[in-house]
């Protein structure tokens, strides 16, 4: 994908960048949002993706978080680093349920861009 070979190129040609992501194990949003409509997940669910590993294949300096009291030490090694630096932090699958059952977060969805934007668009937070 795209992402990868960004990280490949940004590796090989020594450019500084520091990528947080944030692994839950799944497309987290997408995952709540079907259970929502339809009860169970369709293709959402990865499990243990070890993107620091794969960011490491590609060149580039990386570490997986577990904890957060890491967090803050990882991110002085991330920027310490030479090159590009990946940092996989490993969150709570179910953190993202929130983002689609709590009424005061705002989301687009994509699906339905028109709708969900007349539902939820606020001017005055936009």
């Amino acid at each position: 994908n795209a992402a990868s070979s960004f990280r490949a190129y940004a590796a090989r040609a020594g450019l500084k960048f520091i990528t947080l992501i944030s692994n839950d194990g799944a497309w987290g949003t997408e995952k709540h949002g079907q259970m929502l409509a339809i009860q169970r997940t369709v293709n959402t669910e990865f499990g243990d993706v070890r993107y620091d590993l794969i960011a490491r294949a590609f060149g580039c300096g990386a570490e997986r978080v577990r904890e957060p009291a890491y967090l803050g030490p990882a991110l002085d090694r991330a920027f310490a680093a030479r090159g590009a630096y990946v940092i996989d932090v490993v969150t709570d699958p179910e953190a993202g349920r929130d983002r689609k059952e709590d009424p005061r977060l705002q989301m687009i969805a994509f699906d339905d861009l028109a709708q969900s934007r007349k539902r939820h668009y606020t001017p005055a937070v936009a």
